[in-house]
């Protein structure tokens, strides 16, 4: 049980039991024409994430690509390898393999080592780029799998209606709900080779048909648009390909409404990436949630450090993105490659950093309890080698991501053991939260408004007592919450607090 007390004193550093340390202040304004307003300086504490590895997936014998590309969606995990997608479902916090999911036509049209793979809920779906359709070699497909009970079966295979030899659909693909987008990122437009081209197909019933295809508005020969895609609701992303002679690079964002899609608008930040020539590789990885999207470039040059590597977060209001961070690795080196890999989901941000070959990989967890994302944890494999690559992929859902790592401890080459591994933060249980509201006097204040505000907005208030005194019941923990106070007579300090035990004395003195 923790205790709190918040007075107005300039900010300092301090420790709450070994648990809350008090690391920033940030401005915050709360005005309301009934009760006046509380002071613009809140306190922000924030508790370390506390991600710790659950189960290590492997295949024995080892097979070739294992961990080559991974995902994740609720207590389901599935594993691109050579020989046909593996997956894994958890029982209580164990992990067992399910299934082994091969299209129809074989393993080999996977294209491996070019994997591409989809998760959500009981739907998979996986890039065949290199299956010949028509005769039209390297024309490409996708596979949909559907899970009924614990069986697992092949439901569809997508193409192109207008597909030909070489485009390489399914290169990249990703789904979400009712909607899936396929890469086809060296798709001929016109007479501009290798441009490329991404198709978004919509399920009904249980047939899934194309609905658009998407075409970069400043498409041009070579751009290889459709190298890496993402999907969320009626948004879609699409980046171009990585490509030395043809700068800027972009993310593009694409919009549904209705059936109708159009392109909302292209996001490219140029900085000096790769080789110290200004080279815009924005674009390695995408992921997105709502209106925050995640964009790494893992060539990005890092002061003196080349290819160290970055991620972009941006943010969406109304039709607008903006950028609203750049993440680096805070023991960052050159050639880490980080934000080779990103997944994001709510305020949680993780990013792979393989290093390819250069010093042992890791994998980076960002979270953003207000505003600002801040690194909270860094994962390598148990046995670091300068070979394993761990952050070659990796995939979020819930309070549970995956890192992927092709050759697990270092061992490249025919005999490499591939292997993922699985990170889990405790489930939120309910706690509460008590404390007083006091006059600059110590006396309690009666009927003052104490909110509390979870990090998605949902707020919940409550009124203090005739002595000042208030509580909140099943507060969920592994949140960050902020806890203000509005008095007709006072302004109160506010407090952004994550909440992972029962608060007590989390006490309130007015300001004079």
């Amino acid at each position: 049980m923790k205790k709190l007390c918040l007075i107005a004193l300039p900010v300092i550093a301090f420790l709450f039991g070994g648990t809350y340390v008090l690391i920033a202040e940030a401005q915050s304004t709360v005005s309301n024409a009934d009760f006046g307003r509380v002071a613009t300086t809140m306190f922000e504490l924030a508790a370390p994430s506390n991600y710790t590895q659950q189960a290590r997936l492997s295949v024995t014998p080892p097979v070739g690509g294992f961990g080559s590309g991974v995902a994740v969606s609720g207590n389901t995990a599935v594993v691109f390898s050579g020989a046909g997608v593996y997956v894994y479902v958890r029982s209580s916090e164990v992990w067992s393999q399910q299934a082994v999911l091969v299209p129809s036509d074989g393993a080999a049209v996977m294209g491996f080592p070019t994997t591409s793979l989809g998760l959500d809920a009981d739907t998979v779906v996986i890039g065949g780029s290199a299956r010949t359709i028509n005769s039209n070699a390297n024309q490409g497909a996708a596979y949909v799998f559907v899970r009924n009970g614990t069986t697992w079966s092949e439901q569809q295979r997508l193409t192109a209606g207008d597909g030909a030899a070489g485009d390489r659909f399914g290169k990249s693909v990703a789904i979400n709900g009712d909607s899936i987008i396929v890469g086809a990122y060296t798709d001929d437009i016109g007479a501009n080779l290798d441009q490329g081209s991404a198709y978004v197909f919509v399920k009904q019933g249980t047939t899934w048909t194309e609905q658009t295809k998407f075409i970069a508005d400043d498409g041009a020969t070579n751009h290889f648009f459709g190298d890496v895609v993402a999907i969320n609701g009626d948004t879609a992303v699409v980046t171009r390909g990585y490509n030395q002679a043809i700068p800027n690079r972009g993310a593009y964002v694409f919009v549904r409404s209705g059936t109708t899609w159009s392109q909302q608008q292209k996001l490219s930040v140029c900085e000096p990436s790769g080789n110290g020539g200004v080279q815009c590789n924005f674009g390695t990885s995408i992921s997105i949630d709502g209106d925050n999207l995640a964009v790494g470039n893992s060539f990005l040059n890092v002061g003196s450090n080349r290819a160290q590597g970055g991620v972009y977060v941006f943010t969406r209001s109304g039709t607008l993105w903006s950028q609203q961070q750049r993440l680096i690795a805070s023991d960052g080196q050159a050639d880490d490659s980080f934000g080779d890999a990103v997944a994001l989901e709510d305020n949680t941000i993780i990013a792979g950093s393989p290093a390819l070959n250069a010093r042992p990989g890791a994998a980076y967890l960002f979270t953003r309890p207000n505003a600002t994302w801040t690194q909270q944890q860094k994962f390598q494999e148990p046995s670091p080698n300068v070979s394993n690559i761990f952050g070659y992929s990796v995939s979020i859902s819930g309070n549970t991501f995956i890192v992927a790592t092709p050759r697990d401890q270092g061992r490249p080459g025919p005999d490499q053991i591939g292997a993922v591994y699985v990170y889990t933060q405790p489930a939120p249980v309910p706690v509460s939260v008590s404390g007083r509201v006091t006059t600059p006097d110590g006396r309690g204040l009666r009927n003052a408004t104490v909110s509390l505000t979870d990090s998605h907005g949902v707020r919940r208030t409550t009124t203090t007592s005739s002595f000042g005194f208030y509580s909140f019941d099943n507060v969920l923990t592994g949140d960050t919450y902020t806890i203000a106070v509005l008095s007709r007579f006072y302004r109160f300090q506010q407090l952004a607090t994550q909440i992972n035990d029962n608060l007590t004395n989390v006490d309130f003195v007015g300001l004079e």
